[in-house]
């Protein structure tokens, strides 16, 4: 499982989920994280029809979406998420 992170220098609610996912990193070292400025990867909003930021994707290892979190979310949500699909 990875999680495609999806955001913008200029999106306060980015700012709010930077630390929660940096940390987040940091206690699980085995997660598989990638970020993409909305603003610089055009193409990837528009493959992963991203319209709002922050949005974390969930998707399997050959990149097939499993689940999205749209705006700020609680951190045990993403961690019960995570748990959930982290064998895919």
């Amino acid at each position: 499982m990875k999680v495609l992170l999806f955001g913008a220098i200029w999106c306060k609610d980015c700012k709010v989920m930077r630390p929660l996912w940096r940390n987040l990193k940091l206690e699980m070292p085995d997660l598989d994280t990638q970020y993409f400025d909305v603003d610089e990867h055009k193409d990837y909003c528009r493959t992963f029809g991203i319209v709002d930021v922050p949005t974390a994707i969930f998707a399997d290892k050959e990149g097939k979406e499993l689940d999205r979190v749209i705006g700020i979310e609680h951190r045990d949500n993403i961690i019960n998420l995570i748990k959930k699909y982290q064998n895919l």
